[in-house]
This record gives structure tokens, sequence and C-alpha cells, in this order.
């Protein structure tokens, strides 16, 4: 079994019983990255935030962490180190957390699931009402079965508290004219935490104005209170009895600690409770003017249709029945990079330059060629082109190019472009002449990406021979007595390969021509001579009596005597060429007559 996150190089090499051919060209692939290992998950009581912690065997370029309650959309956490931190669980809610290594688009099988739970819900709908008269302080909230304690914490400090095992308490000892922040806390957390139930309201404080018409302005009021007004007739002398009060309700206070987590097209926005707040409304606005809104009576909401490539700036606003409060502090928002479109490769032998249109919030990208065997090449760039160089002949790659941006890394990915390099040079095997039948056999090593087969045989006596096939073995018929140098060369859909080195080898000698024999009786002497033949080197005449006996010559010249033939009787003579490993077939023959 292969091990995980590890490269390999493949070769294949055919066996039979008796030999193995030579490795084909290597392969290059990667297998899929180590999952993560002893995964470990807390959370922060303060803040409520999950830490994720892990340990990998082979350390990848990306992690992933998911995180789900079992309810909506999971919260997703991704980080290029070991540990990652995210906030927006909901509270008293229980989260199954799994990590993933990511090397590219690969993704690890699963880490082991580990539980964690999160922190205790704070007591929820507080609620504070002040006797301006005692300046006594009523707090209320929804009951749960625990011990509590509220507290009213003033801007300068001052704290005042009381509990309660009921749904309310009344805090004393409350200092005029400030302005408290309430909160409420249990007994079974076990920490700091109050933040999540703030509500604020100010001490007993009386404003008056007087006027001389029907109507009067108070200033400084502060937010989110809920203030009485009554209006009192006087005169140098006496005064009226008061009006029938009338209340009104301030605007909300402005939402604070506004935080934002975006996962593709999608953010969380979460922010601390506003005084004075029943709703709230979250809006995403782009220099460009495009808005995306949520409503929320809680203190988080979900914008949906976030668009590509945009940097959104996100502002929530607290409302109750009276107003809308001033918008909070701008969050920046940078979505994801879009989709690389109109990607064209061009290819020439090993590089390809790569091209495609500008996709927008794409700072940079990423060039990724990949073969279904593995093999990948990749390069790099902040503009629109870059070259891949190193690719290998006789593949079929998938060109895809990726925009990053800081908001996003390797996840926006192009449609494939189709890459088909040139076929691989062939290597022939042999080249030979094959002598019992004037034929030559050439044979080579079957190579990727090929259709065809073009294979040239260059005479030495300028004659030139092209053959097509399919095949990687040849036979043909090739004139006698040459040098010949062949080459083979592939043919693909879209390129052909570099032709072969060279191989070299002669035909077999052509057959001696112009036979002529002569006789000397007296003398018992009979002779032979012919044409001279292309690629002999030696030549053997043979003189055969009518008896079967013979007579051999063997010369390097274009004639041959015999001095020991027989009176009387009657010789076939036929000559042959020989070359280095060939012989002719035999001339035409001639007759000698040898005198009585």
């Amino acid at each position: 079994m292969l091990k995980c996150g590890e490269k390999y190089q493949v070769h294949v090499t055919a066996i039979s019983d008796d030999c193995e051919s030579t490795s084909n060209t290597s392969a290059v692939f990667e297998t899929v990255p180590c999952g993560p290992e002893d995964v470990r998950a807390s959370v922060t009581c303060v803040t409520g935030e999950l830490t994720v912690t892990w340990n990998i065997s082979i350390p990848s370029e990306n992690y992933t962490t998911i995180i789900s309650n079992g309810m909506g959309q999971p919260l997703h956490c991704n980080s290029t180190e070991t540990q990652c931190t995210r906030g927006g669980l909901l509270c008293g809610s229980s989260y199954v957390v799994t990590v993933f290594s990511v090397t590219g688009t690969c993704f690890s099988l699963p880490s082991p699931e580990v539980t964690v739970q999160a922190s205790p819900c704070l007591p929820e709908d507080v609620l504070a009402e002040l006797d301006c008269n005692t300046n006594v302080m009523n707090v209320s909230w929804t009951l749960g079965s625990d011990d509590y304690t509220a507290w009213a914490i003033s801007t300068d400090g001052h704290r005042a508290s009381c509990n309660s095992t009921s749904d309310y308490c009344f805090i004393h000892d409350l200092k005029c004219g400030k302005i408290y922040e309430v909160a409420v806390t249990s007994s079974s957390i076990h920490c700091q935490r109050i933040a999540g139930s703030d509500y604020k309201i100010q001490s007993g404080v009386n404003f008056t104005c007087d006027s001389s018409v029907s109507n009067c302005s108070f200033l400084d009021l502060s937010c989110g209170q809920r203030y009485t007004f009554s209006v009192m007739g006087h005169t140098n002398v006496c005064m009226s009895e008061m009006s029938t009060p009338v209340e009104i309700i301030t605007e909300p206070c402005v939402p604070m600690n506004v935080s934002v987590y975006y996962n593709v097209s999608t953010a969380q926005v979460m922010w601390s409770a506003a005084s004075g707040a029943t709703s709230y409304s979250v809006e995403a606005v782009t220099d460009q003017g495009l808005t995306v809104t949520c409503n929320n009576t809680n203190t988080s909401c979900y914008l949906n249709g976030l668009q590509c490539g945009h940097i959104y700036n996100v502002t929530v606003r607290a409302r109750n029945q009276a107003c809308d409060s001033v918008t909070s502090e701008t969050s920046r928002l940078m979505t994801e990079p879009c989709v690389p479109m109109n990607l064209s490769v061009h290819y020439n032998v090993s590089t390809a330059q790569v091209m495609w249109s500008a996709a927008r919030g794409g700072s940079s990208y990423s060039v990724e060629a990949v073969t279904d065997q593995g093999l990948t090449v990749t390069c790099n760039s902040t503009n629109t082109s870059c070259y891949l160089n190193g690719l290998q002949c006789g593949q079929i790659y998938n060109v895809t190019v990726k925009a990053q941006n800081q908001a996003c890394n390797n996840t926006v990915v192009s449609a494939p472009s189709r890459l088909m390099t040139e076929p691989c040079q062939p290597v022939i095997v042999s080249a030979q002449a094959l002598c019992q039948n004037e034929e030559v056999q050439i044979s080579w090593s079957k190579t990727n990406g090929v259709l065809i087969y073009l294979v040239t045989a260059s005479g030495s006596l300028g004659y030139v021979e092209i053959h097509n096939t399919t095949q990687t073995l040849l036979t043909a018929t090739l004139p006698c007595g040459q040098h010949y140098s062949v080459t083979v060369q592939g043919r693909g859909s879209e390129c052909d390969s570099i032709p072969s080195s060279p191989a070299f080898f002669r035909t077999t000698p052509c057959i001696p021509w112009d036979v002529s024999t002569y006789v000397e009786c007296e003398f018992n002497v009979g002779s032979v001579s012919w044409g001279p033949s292309d690629g002999a080197e030696e030549y053997v005449a043979m003189a055969t009596g009518l008896d079967g006996h013979t007579h051999q010559c063997l010369t390097n010249t274009t004639s041959c005597t015999w001095s020991d033939l027989h009176c009387g009787d009657e010789y076939t003579v036929v000559v042959k060429a020989k070359g280095d490993n060939c012989t002719s077939r035999p001339s035409n023959s001639s007759v000698i007559h040898m005198g009585t």
C-alpha cells in the first residue's frame, strides 16, 4: 500500500520468461495528503472562541477545519499551520470538529471526530428598570435553574451587584448621574464572562428646561433609554399641577465589537448587544454600489449572495420602535477572487505559455498542469500569463488557473484546458538486412502520443524511401548494395515528435552482371569476368562440373582464373558478391567447355 503525502516515480518494464525490456519514461504522482492526528479542541470561556490543534506526520499545504452542530451551515476554519481559531459558536451548543489536510485540490481522509462544548449561554432577555426616587435598579432575566449575579458597572468603574436564585433582584447603592452597563452571569459559568447580556441604563437623573413658548429641547440624552416627560406651568408666584407624563425611547446605542467570518459567498456577522435595540440591520456595500443585507433580532446574521472579487464595507445598525442607531464602525470584508476565464494554452516542445483574462479580485495566480498519472508542472504569476516548463512528451495535461488574494488561496479554479504534448522521440532497437530474402527489417520502441510512425530510409547513392505504419516493426525491400541511414518519427494528432537518432545498415550486395567465360584448352585453364556490383567487398566465382565437382575462386577484383579444370569437362560458372554480412544471389550462369 502506498504511503500518504509522498511523491512516487513510476517506471513500467515488460518481462518475459527470458528477459525484460528497458523501462519506459517515468511518471511522477503524489498521493493524497496524510490526515491530521491527535486532534484537540477547546473553547476559551471569556471570548467563546474555539481553538483546534492537531499533529501531522507529513506537513501539508493547507488545512480545513469543519465545525458542525448539526443545524444550519457548518463553520469553517482554514489554516496553513497545525492549529486554527474560530469564533461564532452558538452558546450552549455541542459541536463536532473534523480536520482535513489539503494539497492543491486534493483532500485527505478526515481526522477522527472530536466533540466540544461551546461556552454556556448567559441569561437572556435582561431588563433593568430604575426607580428614580430610590435610585434602586430592578434587574430581571429569563428564568433558569442556577444561582445568578446581576452586575451594574459604571463607565468610571463603580460596581454594584445583587444575587438571586430567582429571575430578578434589586441593585442598591448606585451613584447618581452615572451610566451603568448591566449584565447577569451564573454560577455554572466558571470564568469572568459577562459580555453578551449587556444592558445600559442611567441612574436617577432629572433633566429640566424652561421655555416661554410651547416647546422645549433636551440635549445629551443617553441612547437606548426610556425617558418620562412631564410639563408644569409656573409664574413667579405659583406652579400648576404636572401634566400627564409622556414616555419616549431614545435611539438604540451603536452596536459594538462587530466581527465578520466569511466562507464562499456567505458571511456570518456578529456583534455585541446594543442597549435599547429590538432588532438589527446589517448592510454590506461595495464601492461599486453592490449591496447585501440581512436582519435579525439576535446578535448575528448571515449575509448571503456576496459576489466574488469585491471588498465589502460591513456595518450594523440597531433599531427600535422609535428610530435607528448610528451605524457601527465599518468592518472590511474581502471575498474570494472570481474564477479566471478565457484560458488559452500555446505549446512548443516541453514549454507552454498559458494565458487568461484577469479575474476580479485576484492579486496572484497559480497555474497547474496535471496528467491522469499525476505528473504535475506549475508556475505562478501576478500577471495574466506564465510559462509551464519541463512538460513531458506524449502526455495529456489538464491545465487550470487558480486565482488568489488575501482572503482566499487555491480555492477558485478555472475550467480545465486540455494540452496534448508532442509524441515522444522513438528509439530504434534494431535495423538490419535480411540476407536470405533481400529485405530489411527495422524495429523501434513504442512511444506515447503517436498515431502513426514515419520511417525514412536514405541510401548512399541518393535513394530515399518513406514508409508509414502504426506498428513498431517494418519489413521492406530496398535497392541492393547501398549504405542506408534510417530514422523514425512519431506523428500525433496535433504535432510530431523529434526524429529518432539514425541507425545505419547496408543492404545485400547487388548480383554481379555481364558474366563472361574464357578457356585455354592447351593449358587446362578457364577464366571468368563480370561487371562490378554495388555493395560488394569481394566475389566468389564457382565452376561446377557435370559430375558435380566444383572449383571456387575468391577475389576482390572482377575476374577469376582456374588452372586445374579437367580436360574434356563442361563447367557451369556463377558469381556471387559478398558484403559485410550478406552474400548476393548468384549471377546468370556462363559455361566453360574444356577441350579433349
